[in-house]
This record gives C-alpha cells, sequence and structure tokens, in this order.
C-alpha cells in the first residue's frame, strides 16, 4: 500500500514579547529620502565605524538604556508640547559586515508591540551624528516610524519572520 503524504499548513503570528532584533542603520553609503545630508553627498559607515559606535552603544546602555520613541517625539516635544512616551528600550548592540548596525534586545512597551504586531508602525528610524564629510560617528535614539528618512532598512520583525 503507497504511503500518504499528510501535509499541515501552519500559521504563526509574529510575537514580540521576547528581545527583537532591529536593524538601525545600514552599512557603507546611505542617505535620506528627503536629500538629506545635501545635494551629491551621503553619509558612511564603515565596518570600523560601526564597530566603535556598537562599542560605544554597549557601554553607554550599560549606564542609561538606548530609547525608541514614536515618530522621534522625544526631539519634537519641546516645541509641540506633547509627551513624548517611549516605545522600547535597547541595551546590546552588534555591527554586521555589510549590513549594518543592529541592537540584539529591543523590548517594546505594551502599546507599542500592539502597534508593530497590527502593522500600525512597520520601521525604524535612527537619529545620528556624523561629521563634516558625512562618516556617521553615533546614534542617539531611534523611533518607530512608518516613514523612515532611510529607504531599504529592514522593517521591524524581520529576523523574527526569517526564522519561522
Amino acid at each position: 500500500m503507497p504511503s500518504r503524504l499528510l501535509i499541515a499548513l501552519l500559521s504563526s503570528s509574529l510575537s514580540l514579547t521576547a528581545a527583537a532584533v532591529v536593524q538601525l542603520l545600514p552599512a557603507g553609503q546611505f542617505a535620506a529620502r528627503d536629500g538629506r545630508p545635501g545635494p551629491g553627498k551621503s553619509w558612511t559607515l564603515t565596518d570600523a565605524q560601526g564597530r566603535q559606535i556598537a562599542a560605544a552603544l554597549n557601554a553607554q546602555s550599560a549606564r542609561t538604556r538606548f530609547l525608541f520613541d514614536v515618530d522621534h517625539q522625544t526631539i519634537r516635544a519641546e516645541a509641540n508640547g506633547q509627551p513624548a512616551p517611549a516605545a522600547g528600550w535597547a541595551t546590546r548592540f552588534e555591527w554586521r559586515p555589510g549590513q549594518g548596525l543592529y541592537a540584539l534586545d529591543a523590548t517594546w512597551t505594551d502599546q507599542a508591540r500592539a502597534w508593530i504586531e497590527s502593522g500600525q508602525y512597520a520601521y525604524i528610524s535612527p537619529v545620528i551624528t556624523f561629521d563634516d564629510a558625512g562618516a556617521v560617528t553615533g546614534v542617539l535614539m531611534a523611533a518607530i516610524t512608518n516613514y523612515p528618512a532611510l529607504l531599504g532598512m529592514e522593517p521591524l520583525g524581520a529576523e523574527l519572520s526569517a526564522r519561522l
């Protein structure tokens, strides 16, 4: 008697209850969709710079966690008078050659998790520092957003989705 082939279709939702891996910056040269840092210019993030920034973020976050807010409200709060609640936090960072800078343990507030899981927020937008030549020198914070300045960034939940 021939054996039967049994197939099970499994569905899974992306749960963001565990620490998430989140891309903060891409490797190489990049510019914002609005033309920043200026006509004919780009920001640059080399392997050496990326490793240095990851090390600096790891040292800093040992004292104070790295902030993810919503739509950059932390830097707009003074001007618009609105509250600036956190969307999440991270404490561990890694440079991945050829890929970019990653937060390895992003945890989300209940509200941000609900927004991310329901698809209301899909991307990260970092706030960077850079020198006159465009070399990225640091990352101050990041925001969950739907209109990121940097195109081609991994969407939130990308690594978890790839594992599933």
